[in-house]
């Protein structure tokens, strides 16, 4: 999932061309993508099919080349206190959608 301001950002042609060149073009996918942050998060947490929807694990990833931080949800916390490599900067807090 993502929103309309990502995929118009998208610089389609470099995909595109890593494709042709592999021959291997069915990894040319679109997201299905809504108008807003807050919809794109309800859509992608609707289609995990939780029960429980205080128990869905969230990570949010600011940058796939610098993964130095993330966000975690607040039900993956007792989890990441117990990994060494995972330093934890804060308390939990609201996840803000623009």
């Amino acid at each position: 999932m993502t929103t309309k301001a990502v995929m118009n950002e998208i610089e389609w042609e470099k995909g595109y061309a890593n494709a042709l060149t592999s021959t291997v073009t069915d990894v040319v996918k679109l997201p299905m993508f809504l108008d807003t942050q807050e919809l794109a998060v309800k859509a992608a947490i609707k289609t995990c099919n939780a029960f429980d929807l205080n128990k869905v694990r969230v990570v949010r990833i600011k940058n796939t080349l610098e993964i130095g931080e993330i966000w975690i949800s607040e039900s993956m916390m007792e989890e990441a206190l117990k990994i060494k490599d995972i330093e934890i900067l804060s308390d939990p807090e609201e996840l803000v959608l623009d």
